[in-house]
């Protein structure tokens, strides 16, 4: 039993000095450096490039990727692309919405000197048959039909009676009574006549 206690007593000076002697070790290594910061590895495996056809020459819509060629101000033609706003076009260009393009609204780089880059001359109501040719009708909708400028549906309180479209629905009458005719001297179906079928002599 003495034994035994006696090695216990001498093993733990032993012990303390293991301890005190990892101590030491650690406060003797250098410091770790700084992590830098990390890439997702994922993330810059699917990091592409793309090439871009904005600026590429072109004759027709079939000739460019995303289907747009527009005139630059210098007379040539080349592809652009869609766009969210102005920060997505290059410098000189900016994003404009142009007509023609189906039921969507559809924005695209133009080039910021020409004022009807990316629009149809034979549709749209602001270019029709020609740059900054605008469709217009008193009273009426405006249309482009090859390049041409007509009259659209009529708006709101006006009418057609004259069958001239062009000076578009001339003819200001509110319908009343459902557009049944009285004898009130008011144009109540607004064709232009007022009180027909009556004997108002």
């Amino acid at each position: 039993m003495r034994r035994s206690l006696l090695c216990l007593v001498f093993a733990l000076p032993l012990f303390v000095a293991c301890d005190d002697e990892v101590m030491n070790d650690v406060a003797d290594l250098a410091p770790l450096p700084e992590a830098g910061p990390v890439e997702d590895a994922e993330a810059r495996d699917l990091r592409v490039e793309v090439d871009s056809s904005l600026g590429q020459p072109c004759t027709d819509a079939v000739d460019c990727p995303e289907g747009f060629c527009v005139d630059t101000p210098d007379g040539n033609r080349v592809c652009s692309e869609r766009c969210g706003n102005d920060e997505h076009c290059p410098e000189g260009w900016r994003c404009r919405q142009v007509t023609n393009t189906g039921p969507d609204v559809t924005f695209i780089c133009v080039p910021e000197d020409a004022p009807c880059a990316g629009a149809d001359l034979q549709t749209d109501l602001r270019h029709c048959g020609a740059c900054e040719r605008p469709c217009e009708a008193p009273g009426a909708e405006g249309a482009c039909v090859d390049g041409v400028c007509g009259r659209g549906p009529c708006r709101a309180g006006f009418h057609d009676v004259n069958g001239d479209a062009a000076d578009g629905c001339e003819y200001a009458c509110t319908v009343t009574r459902g557009g049944d005719e009285a004898c009130d001297s008011i144009d109540n179906d607004c064709d232009g006549r007022v009180d027909e079928g009556f004997d108002t002599a």
